[in-house]
């Protein structure tokens, strides 16, 4: 059968079809096996990959399935089997193990995976932290109460993620009717790519949430309202 490839990864052998290795069709799996680079497997037509062979087993795994048990991993193997995830560009079992893996019950083990997460997605927390604080001074926000029209209120509802209530500012893409619109504009796209590059509500939330991120502010979260994202300060 023409489909059966032969994979040596790390000295672990391997044999699967090349619609598998091809199903995330932005892997670097599938970029290798497309057909559009030469390959050269050894004498006995293994296709040699200088990775972990025992966590590709994982990978494999999932390219069957679209799915693998995490229950009984430790954290300590899921954040390797993420190492690998990210090599193979693998996004879908990226998301799959960010999510098993910053919901730990320890406080701690949750903070340095997001730490770990947002730095694999090219996120400095501890800059991030201070540009942060630098563009958004207890002053600036009290001035969007000024400068937004109806983008401030009491947060009746606990948050989710915090517990906690409060008066909050809302921050988002100013209108015509917006004084100071560059300044606004900038402090938005800043929060906006940050956001972007995580690309996880729930880790951004938990950055604030959890102290990650040592702010002036009882917390920030983000809301879609209309295709645009809405960002909420917690004072």
């Amino acid at each position: 059968m023409t489909n059966i490839i032969k994979l040596n990864v790390g000295g672990v052998l391997y044999q699967t079809t090349k619609d598998t290795l091809t199903k995330d069709p932005d892997s670097m799996l599938a970029s290798m096996f497309s057909g559009r680079h030469p390959l050269k497997p050894d004498e006995n037509g293994y296709h040699f990959i200088d990775r972990d062979g025992k966590l590709f087993e994982y990978i494999l795994k999932f390219l069957r399935d679209d799915k693998i048990y995490l229950k009984n991993i430790p954290d300590v193997i899921l954040e390797c089997i993420l190492d690998e995830a990210h090599y193979y560009c693998l996004s879908g079992l990226i998301t799959l193990l960010e999510q098993k893996l910053y919901t730990s019950l320890d406080d701690n083990r949750t903070s340095n995976n997001i730490i770990k997460i947002c730095a694999s997605k090219g996120v400095d927390i501890k800059e991030f932290g201070k540009q942060f604080n630098e563009h958004f001074t207890i002053e600036y926000v009290s001035s969007i109460s000024i400068d937004y029209k109806y983008q401030c209120g009491i947060e009746k509802d606990s948050l989710t993620t915090t517990g906690s209530t409060g008066f909050y500012c809302t921050l988002k893409i100013p209108n015509d009717y917006t004084l100071n619109p560059d300044v606004h504009l900038e402090k938005y796209n800043f929060l906006k790519d940050i956001y972007d590059k995580i690309d996880n509500d729930r880790i951004f939330d938990f950055l604030f949430a959890k102290n990650i991120i040592r702010t002036n502010f009882k917390c920030a979260s983000e809301e879609y309202f209309k295709d645009q994202v809405y960002f909420r300060l917690y004072i």
